[in-house]
């Protein structure tokens, strides 16, 4: 499946290099052999672009490129850049790769505006054009580019994307088999029977709350939950810092009380506004659930992390945690919904629907209550 980017924000690049340093922190690692897309939108009726959607594919899966190219249709973009990416220097290589994707660009299937080569992205790294207009064709220097035919990629560290991602402490994976590998099940301070165990106590705890509310139609036993959870996210904080996802691993009560939570959907859907409200520790506390326990409780911890890290601006980190709820369960239908929204780059969109939800669901089940939040903004 081809990989869907957006920086979520508006980055104004100068060269091609400056672009190609920012996709390490869009898609939160490293491609390697790999075909990347960027899609970019004119500001007004300057030369200026700005950075949009950003599709990546492996180099030798371009039979996907038809799905790139239905992607790519429904963003309405002024320019469409390639960068091919790969170590392989052998020329019948490269200039099949080339071919493929002129000819992707002439059928119309892709309008790639032009493509570049580079070994790797690596700071200082050379890239070069394979194919596309002259920059006095775009208007310009490579319509508001610098270094348009060839030049040095610019330091990684210093791109937006991937400042956005040091302001939180991390750093691009140095692979994508590394990115994913974040997300797997791999809680070593926990035996496998200690874990079937909390499984347990979270599912009869997560089914005598969902009692306790439906045989209560005044909200109190609903109130109290919400409270309930709201006390575990406090047991998170500690002396005003938050607990890392690794200490967290290590507390199988604050683990076992939260699965309890992620159990069913209704509990799961009326705890959804700590991971945009709290989206740091929520998006901590979510993954260590994650990384212990499997089933729904593990896929329901996934979505909620998803939306605290989208919240963060970190939405390259939500699209391997959903591949790996899916992988899970891919007949888990929040995961598949919130996946599918990724894809054609509805962050916010998604975000907000997901609110309205909470908002909807702690109204019915808190009567004379509008949800205590407001609109996410």
């Amino acid at each position: 499946m081809p990989e869907n980017n957006t920086t979520q924000s508006t980055s104004v690049l100068g060269t091609p290099g400056d672009l190609i340093a920012n996709i390490p922190g869009i898609l939160g690692f490293y491609p390697t052999e790999s075909v990347v897309f960027t899609v970019m939108f004119r500001e007004g009726e300057s030369t200026r672009h700005t950075l949009g959607p950003v599709i990546r594919v492996n180099i030798d899966e371009l039979d996907l490129l038809p799905d790139v190219g239905r992607a790519i249709e429904s963003t309405d973009a002024d320019l469409i850049f390639c960068f091919i990416i790969t170590g392989n220097c052998a020329d019948g290589w490269v200039e099949g790769i080339v071919d493929t994707l002129f000819s992707t660009a002439e059928s119309g299937t892709i309008p790639i505006t032009a493509c570049w080569i580079t070994t790797g992205i690596y700071s200082g790294e050379i890239y070069q054009l394979a194919f596309g207009p002259s920059p006095a064709e775009l208007g310009g220097p490579g319509g508001g580019l610098l270094d348009w035919e060839e030049g040095r990629i610019a330091p990684v560290t210093g791109a937006v994307a991937t400042r956005n991602l040091l302001e939180h402490g991390q750093l691009p994976e140095a692979t994508r088999t590394d990115a994913y590998a974040a997300f797997d099940r791999d809680n070593r301070f926990l035996t496998d029977d200690g874990i079937r165990e909390l499984g347990a106590q979270a599912q009869r705890r997560g089914e005598d709350i969902l009692r306790a509310i439906r045989t209560d139609p005044d909200g109190g036993a609903f109130d109290a939950a919400l409270e309930e959870f709201e006390a575990i996210i406090d047991r998170v904080t500690v002396s005003g810092s938050r607990s890392t996802v690794a200490t967290l691993l290590r507390k199988p009560g604050v683990l076992r009380d939260a699965a309890a939570y992620l159990t069913s959907v209704l509990l799961r859907d009326s705890i959804l506004h700590h991971s945009v409200d709290n989206p740091r520790v929520a998006a901590d506390l979510f993954m260590a659930v994650a990384k212990t326990f499997d089933g729904g409780i593990r896929c329901n911890a996934l979505c909620l992390y998803s939306i605290a890290v989208i919240r963060q601006n970190l939405g390259m980190k939500a699209i391997p945690a959903l591949d790996a709820a899916l992988s899970t369960d891919p007949d888990h239908s929040f995961s598949g919904l919130l996946r599918h929204g990724l894809a054609d780059g509805q962050f916010d969109t998604m975000v907000d629907a997901c609110m309205r939800g909470n908002t909807m669901v702690r109204a019915q089940y808190s009567p004379g209550s509008n949800g205590g939040i407001a609109p996410a903004a």
